[in-house]
Parts: structure tokens; sequence; C-alpha cells
């Protein structure tokens, strides 16, 4: 993924279930490529019913500004959404 997103120098938002916590040294090339984790204290995702895990991230460009993130207490799904309102700066054309 970091493959099809380096090439682009604007703003970057990846999200989803990554099937690894934060700090696992399986997505530390996000943050070497200077991704930023937007909810790192947002809440557990997984399973929904109980959660023990948070591996549902969203991550974002330094360029994006984060106003919140947040965890739903819902089982709509097996894991809970990460809800993240995120600001994105209008650049000149």
């Amino acid at each position: 993924m970091l493959n099809v997103m380096a090439p682009d120098h604007g703003p970057k938002v990846l999200v989803g279930d990554f099937n690894a916590k934060a700090d696992a040294p399986e997505i530390a090339a996000l943050w070497q490529q200077g991704l930023v984790n937007v909810g790192p204290n947002a809440g557990k995702t997984y399973p929904a019913t109980r959660p023990a895990k948070t591996i549902d991230l969203v991550t974002v460009s330094p360029d994006i500004t984060v106003r919140s993130a947040r965890v739903e207490a819902t089982a709509a799904s097996d894991h809970r959404p990460v809800v993240s309102d995120l600001l994105l700066q209008r650049h000149g054309r």
C-alpha cells in the first residue's frame, strides 16, 4: 500500500483492519513513512462484543489536522468502528 501512496505528495489517509497493534513490527513502515495514528487512545476495537485489542486504525499524513477520534460502542460488525473528524487544508490550484 505504501508503494501505491508514495508517488502522491498530497494529504494521505489510510484506514482499516490491520490485524496488528500500532506498535507491531508488521506496520512499522507506516510510521517510518511519516503516517500518524489518529486514535492511539480512542479505544479498543476487536472483538466488538468485548473489545480487547486495538487493531483497526486510522492513519494520516502530518499535513492533516485531527479534530477527534473515537471508537463507537456498536456490534454491527465483529470490529468496532473508529470514527475520526479530520481537517484537510485547501491548497491553491
